[in-house]
């Protein structure tokens, strides 16, 4: 299974009001997409191994200012409950995990994209 995910709109406060300028995301993707190792897991855990995996990022990248990810679901157990979750329609969000630093006007400055989970909705803040 495959899914497609929108995370961030470039240049607008999010929920928790920072603003992630278009240069600062498409410099976080750049990077992240020459890694190797790109699994992603259920809830707000910093590391994923193999076996908690439930998500593979096959392509995360800007379009129109608003970053974007293909996801491919694993056949994992992790995988497994994530399918269930979305056949059952339960609002799911691709959560990043930044380094980077936030300045007084909440302008963000990634220095790297740690992970992409999948959280509940209502997990989000």
């Amino acid at each position: 299974m495959e899914i497609k995910c929108n995370l961030i709109k470039a240049g607008e406060p999010t929920l928790n009001g920072r603003i992630y300028p278009k240069e600062t995301l498409q410099k976080a993707v750049d990077s992240y997409n020459k890694q190797t190792y790109k699994l992603g897991t259920l809830g707000r855990s910093m590391e994923v191994s193999i076996v908690q995996s439930s998500h593979k990022i096959k392509n995360l990248y800007l379009d129109n200012g608003i970053m974007k990810a293909d996801i491919e679901i694993l056949d994992t157990p992790n995988g497994n409950i994530l399918k269930e979750m979305i056949e059952k329609e339960i609002p799911l969000t691709l959560h990043p995990h930044f380094i980077g630093e936030v300045d007084k006007n909440n302008i963000v400055e990634i220095k790297k994209i740690s992970i992409l989970n999948i959280i509940k909705d209502e997990d989000i803040y």
